[in-house]
């Protein structure tokens, strides 16, 4: 499109995802404290599946990882860890690995 707005509607777009993105890493953290792992975890799939693109994202797969391997499902939790282990300077991802292994 070529409208006067498309600019807008794309900082708008982006905004509200992260308002979503916010939200349900808020949710998933209320179930994770309360020792809630598997609504925990999917929260966090949902947001590092839906959003990838989001500043969330590590944090996403590092609890979505910390909460498999607390349910007892450590080769996902070991999946989701080596599919990030890339990322060496996230204080999230670094403590799911301390954990984890």
């Amino acid at each position: 499109p070529e409208s006067k707005y498309v600019s807008d509607a794309k900082k708008n777009r982006t905004k509200i995802y992260q308002m979503i993105v916010e939200k349900e890493i808020y949710i998933a953290d209320f179930y994770f404290k309360r020792q809630q792992y598997d609504s925990a975890f999917s929260r966090y799939e949902g947001v590092f599946k839906k959003y990838p693109d989001s500043t969330l994202f590590n944090k996403a797969v590092a609890r979505a990882a910390i909460s498999a391997f607390r349910q007892g499902q450590s080769e996902q939790a070991k999946k989701l860890i080596k599919a990030v282990s890339d990322i060496q300077n996230d204080s999230d991802i670094q403590a799911a690995i301390k954990e984890i292994k």
